[in-house]
């Protein structure tokens, strides 16, 4: 069960669909908004577990573990000694690509859906305005 009722997160085209979507659940659970500063009044729980990852996202921890395995990689995320952290530079540099924000709402990971699909419904929902436009290409 999401402990969370939205998650944003950036994405890097060049990224696999998992590194994204474990990355933005990662960060929130670490106390961590989708720009890499701390959530106001977070308490920081430490590192989450692929587990909690996985409730987070509605996954098999095999899919969150591939999805860590990628951000491990890449250096969003460091592994000492079992303990999983995300570099809070890493959430920001994403963050900062405006028309690849994802937003995730809770009944959107509840459905269990695989990684693209999941990286798809939070493309189109981060690209929503305050109105519910959606808000692709120049104005």
């Amino acid at each position: 069960m999401p402990q969370f009722d939205t998650l944003l997160v950036g994405h890097v085209p060049s990224d696999p669909p998992e590194l994204a979507l474990v990355l933005g659940a990662a960060g929130a659970l670490c106390g961590l908004r989708a720009d890499g500063q701390a959530m106001p009044g977070a308490s920081h729980p430490g590192a989450p577990s692929l587990r909690a990852i996985a409730g987070e996202l509605g996954w098999h921890v095999d899919a969150v573990r591939r999805g860590v395995r990628h951000a491990l990689a890449v250096g969003a995320m460091t592994n000492d000694a079992g303990q999983l952290s995300v570099v809070p530079e890493a959430l920001a540099a994403r963050w900062e690509l405006h028309r690849q924000r994802l937003r995730l709402d809770r009944t959107d990971r509840e459905r269990s859906l695989r990684a693209s699909a999941l990286l798809l419904l939070g493309l189109i929902r981060g690209q929503l305005d305050q109105h519910g436009q959606l808000r692709l290409g120049v104005p």
